[in-house]
């Protein structure tokens, strides 16, 4: 039951159903199908392998395989990262010190680029006092 529950839902994946917004895919047939909804049509990559035989008695057994192989392959889904956005902020603001920091070596941008520059710092110093990963970043500029 459960093995029929999931080729239906991959058959329903695999046709498209879902991006067109026609058909319900029916996930909820079975407790394999609920477990993996999120790897067959979330945000996930899954991997499946096949297990097929080369004898000639496993025949119409490797067929099925390889076509239910073949539509699980078909499946496409749109995966995103998840990330937090305190991480993704923090992240951005490393890479503006470290282009801050790069300027104020090279001595780019005159004097409104410094001035500039010092507002991003006290920016920064800001935010290091709220996440303790930014304290370094701007320790490490403290010499400027």
């Amino acid at each position: 039951m459960s093995l029929m529950a999931l080729g239906n839902v991959i058959n329903m994946l695999s046709e498209g159903a879902a991006r067109q917004g026609k058909k319900v895919i029916p996930y909820r047939d079975s407790k394999l199908t609920r477990l993996l909804q999120e790897s067959l049509g979330g945000n996930a990559m899954t991997v499946m392998l096949a297990a097929i035989s080369p004898a000639d008695y496993n025949y119409s057994e490797t067929m099925s395989t390889l076509k239910y192989a073949y539509r699980a392959k078909s499946i496409a889904n749109a995966v995103t990262r998840n990330e937090d956005s305190n991480e993704r902020m923090i992240r951005d603001l490393q890479s503006q010190i470290e282009e801050l920091k790069r300027k104020l070596q090279s001595g780019e941008g005159g004097e409104s680029s410094l001035l500039f520059c010092r507002n991003c710092l006290l920016l920064a110093w800001k935010l290091s006092n709220c996440l303790p990963s930014l304290r370094a970043a701007f320790l490490s500029l403290s010499q400027f």
